[in-house]
């Protein structure tokens, strides 16, 4: 089993990514071990490396060349032990957030929370994940920079955040709601700080990206509004 189906014209393109992704199709790519957020990369080039490239280059002829809207297509690779310390923001930024929001809100879901307490701060591109797409070879200020970055933060539930998508990429794992604003927000960080992509999740993103009629953030109407 491949993952793939068939699309239009005979080419084949990439499954949705979702919450919980086929195993079948990311197993070669990442273990996961430890405490949310690990990553431990493997490597196996496995045949479904050169099926989602193809889709992609099919997708966006550009990609052929191994770059993609403006960034490099690599596989992740930890080049240096990763630790959250390294990557840690003041809880100043939490209210930075909520403001920006206009409340207690978390866009992967279109949910209004009661406090902050119901929440966690959430990294849209994980800190491993960018660690892995090269932060591993950064300075510590500008790992910490990125963990304090607007651009790339947002609210979701401790249980979303921790364990649902933790360190998870754009190829493993979207939000629900607001893909489109998700995917774009994942291209401006990943381009902001010289990220790589990996071919499946860049092939998932321009899934998204290219049916998008916009990508700014859609709010939910708050409970209680007519």
């Amino acid at each position: 089993m491949t993952g793939l189906e068939p699309a239009r014209g005979g080419r084949l393109s990439l499954p949705e990514p979702s919450g919980m992704p086929t195993p079948s199709v990311y197993r070669f790519r990442h273990i996961r071990a430890g405490k949310p957020g690990d990553r431990t990369v493997r490597r196996s080039p496995g045949p479904f490396t050169v099926v989602a490239f193809a889709a992609l280059a099919a997708m966006t002829p550009a990609a052929s060349g191994g770059a993609w809207r403006g960034l490099v297509i690599a596989d992740e690779r930890r080049c240096a032990e990763y630790s959250a310390r390294d990557y840690r923001y003041p809880p100043s930024v939490e209210n930075a957030v909520v403001d920006a929001l206009g409340g207690v809100y978390s866009p992967y879901t279109g949910e209004w929370f009661e406090s902050q307490s119901e929440t966690d701060i959430e990294h849209v591109v994980a800190r491993s994940e960018a660690h892995d797409s090269g932060l591993c070879a950064a300075s510590p200020d500008r790992r910490r920079e990125f963990a304090s970055d607007p651009l790339n933060l947002t609210l979701a539930s401790p249980a979303l955040n921790r364990w649902e998508k933790s360190g998870k990429d754009a190829g493993e794992w979207m939000p629900e709601s607001n893909r489109c604003w998700f995917a774009r927000t994942v291209v401006e960080v990943k381009r902001k700080y010289a990220l790589t992509v990996d071919v499946v999740e860049a092939a998932a993103l321009e899934r998204v990206l290219r049916r998008c009629p916009s990508t700014a953030m859609q709010l939910s109407p708050r409970p209680g509004t007519p």
